[in-house]
C-alpha cells in the first residue's frame, strides 16, 4: 500500500502496531481528532515521504517522532494546537524534507530559534515553509530576511495572517 487516508473522520486513537509491515509512502490524517501527539509511526519511518497530520489536536511533536524518516519530503502539521515548532533533532541527518507546514497553530514566535535544527538538517534541500497564521507579531524585519536567507533554496515562505507589522526587502537574496 503507498497511500493511506483518514480525512473527516473522527479518529483520536490509533494502535501503536496499525501500520506494522506496511510500506507506506503517504499518510494523511485530515479533520480528525489526534493528539495530543501523533502515534508512534517508527515501523514505517523508513518508508514515509508524505506525512500530513493536518486539522487535529496535536499539540506537541517529540523529537523521537522524526527518528528514522530519511525518506520524509513533505510535513503538513498545519491546523493543529501546536505551542511549539516541532524538535527536529532526530531527523536524519540525510534526510530528504523538503517543505514543512506549520500554520494555523498556536506557536508564537519572537525570533527563528527554534528553527535552528530545521537549518541545520536541512538547508539546501528546503523549498517550501509554511508559518501562516501563528503569531510572529514580535519578529522584525531582520529576522525574516535571515530566516529565508538560511535556505538557498526556498521557492515558498508562507507568513500570512501571522501579525506582521513590517517586511524586509528580500530581493539581495542571492538564490
Amino acid at each position: 500500500m503507498i497511500e493511506l487516508a483518514f480525512e473527516n473522520d473522527n479518529i483520536n486513537v490509533i494502535a501503536a502496531d496499525a501500520f506494522l509491515g506496511t510500506p507506506i509512502e503517504t499518510l494523511i490524517f485530515a479533520s480528525n481528532k489526534i493528539g495530543p501527539s501523533p502515534p508512534d509511526l517508527s515501523s514505517i519511518a523508513s518508508t514515509l515521504k508524505n506525512l500530513q497530520f493536518i486539522d487535529n489536536k496535536i499539540e506537541t511533536v517529540s523529537p523521537i517522532f522524526f527518528k528514522g524518516m530519511a525518506k520524509l519530503e513533505t510535513l503538513y502539521l498545519y491546523g493543529n494546537k501546536l505551542s511549539q515548532f516541532p524538535d527536529f533533532s532526530m531527523l536524519p541527518t540525510d534526510s530528504a524534507l523538503a517543505s514543512v507546514f506549520v500554520g494555523q497553530s498556536l506557536i508564537r514566535f519572537s525570533s527563528f530559534e527554534s528553527l535552528g535544527v530545521l537549518i541545520e538538517r536541512t538547508s539546501d534541500k528546503l523549498q517550501g515553509l509554511g508559518l501562516s497564521a501563528n503569531d510572529l507579531s514580535r519578529v522584525n524585519a531582520d529576522q525574516i530576511y535571515n530566516l529565508a536567507k538560511a535556505f538557498p533554496n526556498l521557492e515558498s515562505l508562507y507568513l500570512g495572517g501571522a501579525g506582521l507589522t513590517t517586511f524586509p526587502d528580500v530581493t539581495s537574496i542571492n538564490r
